[in-house]
């Protein structure tokens, strides 16, 4: 799309858009340095009459939107526009209603340190589930604090979905059992780091830089907040835990993930998500990818149906071998799904154990999602068809403005 506008480019239309780039401006600007206030000051007063610009509108201001969501569980299910990426990537992302309270946002903060390693060292060292696997928290302008949990390889992104769904209904305990001098050596690494002076003029602007972009300018929010965060302690971390992240007991769960399927993943069409569990999609992606391109996600579903679920895996997969049988080699594929390690296996013996149901809260908005055409999923997830058309339902983390003069009316 691009590369062809550029054909029609032409040295006049550089020049009217050098000459017209700077009308209009909105300017966020931080300097850091060894000068005087007065010296910051004149310059950035430079800056603004070198450009002689107008005010940008604040409807064409470019700021980060964060829509606020309602209690909910949301998906957003798109395709990786290069064709040639084999990679998928899950992001599941928690939305915490703690606007800027300094206690809540350290334990939040706290929480998501606490979370990285153990998640990285389920999820990439020992189930090699991808090379790019992270938690984070962050705050927005005006929005809620999230705890985000990020996943990017090769499986499907419905069983990546469910393998960060075990990590997080298995992680309370982990709280529980957390020892206490851990936590106590956690903190006070925290806070030591928050004591010390920037190394650097460049380290000192991206930190303050962080909080122009954030909204909330307090520069000094961390060292602040030294005595708020020494005195965390493993319960606020658990109740934390069990009012935004546990869908058990979340009196408010508001989670959103972002799903982004390869061109060589099998991408299940509306129909199918909406038919069958996410247990299924799972199972039938790791099939596909291993081989057995032959099996759709019906007969995956048909073949739990069959075997029962009081059946193992082994009888599963003795169905579907029945079903694959023009396969060449189809009897060392199923040898390879049978092995322990196999990511097919272990969907399977998620989908013929316990329920995978880990979110059942109705939506508040639940006859407007199906207005604007979007699909509840058998968990009771909200399957995102328009982004455009979600986000219109929600607040975002700025005010919103009109794009066009309002009328009065006659």
């Amino acid at each position: 799309m691009v590369a062809g506008e550029l054909d029609d480019m032409t040295a006049d239309d550089l020049q009217d858009f050098a000459d017209h780039a700077f009308d209009t401006t909105y300017i966020k600007m931080i300097m850091a340095g060894n000068f005087y206030e007065q010296d910051a000051l004149d310059t950035a007063k430079k800056v603004e009459e070198v450009l002689n610009s107008k005010p940008l509108p604040l409807y064409k201001r470019d700021e980060p939107l964060v829509p606020i969501f309602d209690t909910g569980h949301f998906v957003v299910m798109s395709s990786v526009p290069d064709e040639n990426c084999r990679e998928n990537a899950v992001i599941c992302q928690f939305q915490c209603n703690i606007g800027f309270d300094p206690a809540q946002n350290c334990i939040r903060f706290l929480l998501a340190k606490i979370l990285y390693e153990p998640f990285f060292d389920q999820l990439r060292t020992k189930e090699q589930l991808g090379y790019l696997v992270g938690v984070n928290g962050k705050r927005f302008q005006q929005a809620k604090g999230t705890i985000s949990f990020g996943l990017q390889g090769s499986f499907n992104p419905a069983y990546m979905t469910m393998r960060i769904n075990h990590f997080l209904r298995n992680y309370r305990q982990v709280l529980i059992d957390y020892e206490d001098a851990e936590l106590d050596r956690t903190i006070q690494s925290i806070t030591e780091a928050w004591k010390e002076n920037h190394k650097s003029i460049p380290d000192e602007a991206r930190a303050h830089w962080e909080h122009v972009v954030g909204g909330d300018y307090a520069f000094n929010y961390n060292r602040r907040n030294v005595d708020i965060m020494s005195k965390v302690t493993k319960q606020d971390l658990i109740e934390f835990w069990d009012k935004h992240i546990n869908p058990a007991t979340s009196p408010c769960y508001s989670r959103i993930d972002y799903q982004m399927w390869a061109s060589t993943a099998y991408k299940p069409t509306t129909e199918e998500i909406t038919s069958f569990p996410l247990a299924i999609i799972a199972i039938h992606g790791c099939l596909r990818q291993e081989g057995l391109d032959c099996i759709s996600v019906s007969d995956v579903a048909g073949s739990i149906d069959a075997v029962g679920k009081s059946a193992t895996v082994d009888d599963m997969l003795d169905y579907i071998k029945k079903l694959c049988l023009e396969v060449p080699d189809v009897d060392k594929v199923c040898e390879k799904i049978s092995d322990i390690k196999s990511k097919a296996r272990t969907a399977m013996e998620m989908a013929l154990g316990k329920t995978n149901r880990i979110f059942k809260y109705p939506s508040a908005r639940a006859s407007e999602l199906e207005s604007i055409g979007m699909h509840q999923l058998q968990d009771g997830s909200w399957v995102v068809e328009d982004q455009k058309a979600f986000k219109s339902l929600y607040p975002s983390s700025n005010p919103t403005v009109p794009t066009r003069r309002l009328q009065c009316p006659t």
